[in-house]
């Protein structure tokens, strides 16, 4: 896995188990939040986040730089705020 600087990769895994949980409404980044990792098996990438999960819903992120520019914070941010999870077909991105 090859994650350019300036760029993440957003990876939500959903799972069709039923869940009261909604740890996943309060999923965002922040700079502060980035910290270094060592990539391994040829992967590169500089920063990894581990987002608290819930029995029906995780994700994970890998950035390219440990500070992220400004766009790219928003435009996360964005995309994690429009998660929805629908209990009878696991996670989906709400459209805007």
């Amino acid at each position: 896995m090859v994650v350019p600087p300036g760029q993440v990769l957003l990876v939500l895994t959903a799972l069709p188990v039923r869940s009261t949980s909604m740890l996943w409404k309060h999923w965002r980044v922040s700079n502060a939040k980035l910290r270094g990792a060592v990539a391994v098996d040829g992967s590169r990438y500089k920063a990894q986040l581990i987002f608290p999960a819930t029995r029906a819903v995780g994700g994970y992120l890998w950035a390219g730089d440990r500070r992220l520019r400004a766009p790219v914070l928003r435009a996360t941010n964005r995309l994690l705020a429009s998660l929805s999870v629908n209990r009878r077909y696991g996670c989906q991105l709400k459209r805007r």
